[in-house]
């Protein structure tokens, strides 16, 4: 840009949105457009960050006499400097929300909701009067796309942030910084062409985050002691012995395991979870009748995660032809926040004496219709989010289904049916298993 339209540009997002600015302002203002040197990423960063310091010429000063020491020839070492400023200018609770960003793949478009869950089980987000953890959240994020570090890919029908980016020159700098901070150790293998990925080496002894893509990059953290663990690539069935001791956040929601993994019962630290499950159908290949008509027990001692906040277990298609059979001591878990499940039944759902009323509980995701009762509900008083989830003979022929008159916090209500196909067998796993990571968000 020349001179004129990088003013242009500053003014719009500073003055004309801010305003009352006496001249004085101005005069700064346009000696940062010049020393921007035309680039728009530049100058919007700087506008992002001028627009939350104080309003003070002192400061504006500060920011302009910084501006001015970081041209170069380079400009594309310039640009990473001035980015770096906009980073060290971040308050300290919003800078690990900001490095958190490296865990994910370039160009992915990230579901808030899901990054949301991630940051609370982090501890990134403090609890403020009269605000819960996702209002916290929302004013959060709004402050980095505010300062330009993140961007909005689309909105929600009723004008939330639904998916979320990062430009890529910005993710280089979150990139760095996470690496230098020993935040998070991205391990992408020799596929990866990113150099700055390339040059993190993952410290296996340090309590940190892990990113990665492969089943043989997850086998390469064996006895890691990192705190979280995410999986972004898709995978068949595989199984594999999980020694993450320390583990907190667990995320293999695009890797399909043939059966609950006896392994997880162990991580004693957990506070998320996320698993997805489909049964190898080769041995049954030519009648899926063969198949027993539930492949896949979540066992009695899930109980014992004490600590979980978030829990998702489903198939990686919508219509699956398979239930989970389900304990009622996977609603025994008191600092459940979020529960996710694919087609379902428990075992035994009438409540006890000695059954546990969940306080924390706020999202229930596909909870069968047989369940929708008054003395289920009465379990769960602070429940927000609920979606029903069956197939349509759930639906039929039950009586005092669908009270909702203790769910006094509700305030979305979903119904959905699967159906089930004797067709289906699992050739178009390599299609549909893409999509497995955003059919709870």
């Amino acid at each position: 840009m020349n001179f004129d339209e990088s003013w242009n540009l500053l003014h719009k997002k500073i003055f004309e949105k801010e305003g009352s600015y006496s001249p004085e302002f101005e005069n700064i203002g346009k000696q940062i457009a010049l020393k921007c040197g035309g680039l728009p990423l530049e100058i919007t960063l700087i506008a992002g960050l001028l627009s939350k310091i104080s309003k003070t010429l002192d400061e504006w000063q500060n920011v302009a006499e910084n501006v001015s020491s970081v041209v170069s020839r380079d400009l594309e070492a310039k640009c990473m400097r001035v980015l770096a400023l906009s980073y060290h200018h971040l308050p300290s609770h919003l800078k690990p929300c900001f490095l958190y960003f490296a865990i994910f793949a370039e160009d992915e478009r990230i579901y808030v909701n899901a990054l949301v869950e991630l940051w609370a089980v982090e501890g990134f987000l403090n609890e403020e009067e009269g605000k819960s953890i996702e209002e916290v959240a929302e004013t959060c994020i709004n402050e980095l796309v505010d300062r330009s570090l993140i961007s909005i890919h689309n909105l929600s029908f009723d004008g939330e942030i639904e998916r979320c980016g990062m430009h890529d020159v910005i993710r280089e700098l979150c990139l760095r910084e996470a690496r230098n901070m020993n935040f998070v150790n991205v391990i992408r293998g020799k596929s990866d062409q990113n150099s700055c990925a390339q040059s993190m080496q993952c410290s296996f002894k340090s309590r940190s985050r892990i990113s990665i893509y492969k089943k043989e990059e997850l086998a390469w953290c064996r006895n890691s002691e990192a705190h979280s663990i995410i999986m972004l690539g898709g995978l068949k069935c595989f199984t594999l012995e999980l020694s993450f001791k320390l583990v907190r956040v667990l995320d293999l929601g695009l890797n399909i395991y043939p059966i609950f993994p006896s392994g997880v019962l162990s991580l004693i630290h957990l506070r998320y979870l996320s698993l997805c499950f489909y049964p190898c159908l080769k041995q049954y290949r030519g009648s899926l009748k063969a198949v027993p008509s539930s492949i896949i027990d979540i066992p009695l001692s899930i109980s014992s995660l004490c600590y979980l906040q978030t829990f998702k277990f489903n198939f990686p298609f919508r219509d699956c032809a398979y239930p989970f059979i389900l304990p009622s001591e996977i609603l025994t878990m008191p600092q459940l926040r979020k529960l996710c499940m694919g087609w379902n039944y428990l075992q035994s759902h009438e409540p006890t004496e000695n059954r546990l009323v969940l306080k924390s509980l706020q999202c229930l995701n596909q909870l069968n219709p047989w369940y929708c009762t008054g003395s289920f509900f009465r379990l769960f008083p602070n429940l927000k989010k609920l979606k029903v989830f069956g197939v349509p003979e759930d639906f039929r022929n039950h009586k005092d289904l669908y009270d909702f008159r203790y769910l006094y916090q509700l305030e979305k209500l979903v119904f959905d049916t699967v159906t089930t196909d004797e067709d289906d067998d699992d050739d178009d796993f390599e299609k549909e298993v893409a999509s497995c990571r955003n059919n709870d968000k």
